[in-house]
């Protein structure tokens, strides 16, 4: 246990990746998601599998593409699915991977926690400005939500835990207009950040942002849900 302690602490400070631990937000977000047989899912950012879990848990007939930047955490996931063919496990930088790039429209659902704040050198930064023209690449939560939404099939749906931010900063306006023009935002939750093991920031809330992708026309009239007041982490069952 201490040395997995030390593990996790590890990937926070170098990936900016905090794991997703609470069964009650695990469970919410794969149910949000109305996964079918014969769905094709993204995992951009698998960490420990988690997610992954809850979903073959479901004895759905599907298929997982489960991503992860760590090789440590890819060398787990390796092991730890490897008798099931459908699971499919790949080291790879998901906002520059080149596979992805042919990817458009594939998936039917995406789901993730993706990481947040993890810096960005200045190379990369020249990199990802080319690539995510208009969006804030200092950000890296954002950029995978951004990148997701073009991996999804129209009808395709995604639910993500990230912090609030993209939702009143100034730096993340590009991000809403994509979001409010590509899609049908089913819901945001919005609740403290310390409902998250291990997480406490003082300067955010964390959300769950579950969405469909849509054209333009018909994303007009979407009222999208926004919920908040959260006491305890129960209640976002």
């Amino acid at each position: 246990m201490v040395d997995d302690a030390k593990e996790r602490l590890y990937m926070k400070d170098l990936y900016c990746s905090y794991y997703t631990e609470s069964d009650e937000i695990t469970s919410y977000m794969i149910s949000k998601l109305n996964i079918k047989d014969n769905d094709i899912i993204l995992e951009p950012s698998a960490g420990e599998g988690i997610f992954i879990d809850g979903i073959i848990n479901q004895q759905k007939n599907i298929q997982i593409d489960a991503l992860d930047i760590d090789e440590k955490a890819v060398n787990i996931l390796k092991k730890k699915y490897w008798d099931m063919p459908n699971v499919k496990v790949r080291l790879t930088d998901t906002l520059l991977d080149r596979q992805l790039d042919m990817y458009a429209g594939y998936y039917d659902k995406i789901i993730g926690n993706p990481p947040y704040g993890a810096w960005q050198d200045y190379d990369k930064r020249k990199i990802l400005k080319k690539k995510y023209k208009g969006q804030y690449v200092k950000e890296t939560y954002t950029l995978f939500l951004y990148r997701c939404i073009f991996l999804l099939k129209k009808g395709g749906k995604l639910s993500f835990i990230i912090p609030d931010t993209f939702l009143f900063l100034n730096m993340h306006k590009s991000l809403r207009e994509f979001l409010l023009k590509s899609t049908k935002i089913e819901e945001i939750l919005i609740f403290p950040s310390n409902f998250f093991p291990g997480v406490n920031f003082g300067y955010s809330n964390l959300s769950i942002i579950t969405l469909e992708k849509d054209d333009c026309e018909s994303v007009k009239d979407n009222d999208v849900k926004i919920f908040t007041g959260f006491k305890t982490v129960r209640e976002l069952r």
